[in-house]
């Protein structure tokens, strides 16, 4: 029992508690749910079901759009891989990477406060996906090292397999359409990893993607009311890329200039 932090108590699946064998998870980091469609266009891709909780639990592992007195567990599986069925219960989804309660290796849930599950700052994937995209923006376009590179993080995505042209990027990507396969790769392999939004920021596309990500959503969205993103109400382009300077520090430093629009 050495509790060092609350990773996957707020960023985990959603798990209530039961008194003598585990804490809850409060499960308030949600998942993006036209990411998870558009993961699942790549059904050999098997990182999708990993990082990605469609489940709860309560007493027992339940999916999200489970309605206990008229689904079965199969026709809750179909609504499920339905995009069109249970928009509110699929905007609950959460980060499966950080299931506390699959993955019992780092510790489990040991109480409704905190955890000792660890925060991944830096996997080689990381690295390797960094080495494929500098390479494409040096040599402007992509060498076979950049391809080695990505394709080793895919392959290994999609566990392996022995014929790898399932996975593997395409031959005679330029410069545009191998940064976009960088960056998509990114999106996949690092998801809540807390990489997402400085990636976006350091490519110079955070407001443009917010604002694409709520235009996607609204065309999912079938239901009465709309779907759950308030970030696009709120970001503003130019502003929110940086955080503002603390006026405790702007009164000591008065040669500091305020970031803009703050």
């Amino acid at each position: 029992s050495d509790p060092v932090g609350r990773i996957g108590k707020w960023n985990g699946v959603k798990t209530t508690s039961i008194a003598g064998q585990r804490g809850s998870c409060a499960g308030n980091v949600k998942v993006v749910h036209t990411f998870v469609t558009e993961w699942r266009e790549h059904p050999q891709d098997l990182r999708c079901a990993l990082s990605v909780a469609n489940y709860k639990y309560d007493d027992d592992y339940i999916l999200w759009v489970k309605n206990k007195d008229k689904d079965t567990e199969e026709s809750a599986k179909l609504k499920d891989q339905d995009p069109t069925q249970g928009q509110k219960e699929k905007q609950n989804y959460t980060p499966a990477k950080w299931d506390l309660i699959k993955h019992q290796k780092t510790g489990g849930i040991i109480n409704n406060d905190k955890s000792n599950a660890n925060w991944y700052f830096l996997r080689y994937a990381d690295v390797l996906l960094l080495y494929a995209e500098a390479l494409n923006e040096w040599k402007h376009g992509p060498d076979a090292e950049a391809y080695n590179a990505i394709n080793a993080v895919r392959r290994r995505g999609y566990g392996n397999p022995s014929n790898t042209s399932a996975c593997d990027l395409p031959q005679g990507l330029d410069e545009t359409s191998f940064r976009e396969a960088v960056r998509k790769e990114r999106s996949y392999e690092l998801s809540f990893e807390g990489h997402r939004r400085q990636d976006l920021i350091r490519w110079g596309i955070y407001y443009k993607t917010v604002q694409a990500t709520a235009k996607e959503l609204g065309y999912w969205w079938e239901g009465t009311g709309s779907p759950n993103y308030s970030v696009a109400t709120y970001t503003e382009e130019g502003k929110h890329e940086l955080f503002p300077i603390p006026q405790r520090d702007m009164d000591l430093c008065i040669q500091f200039n305020q970031n803009p629009k703050w």
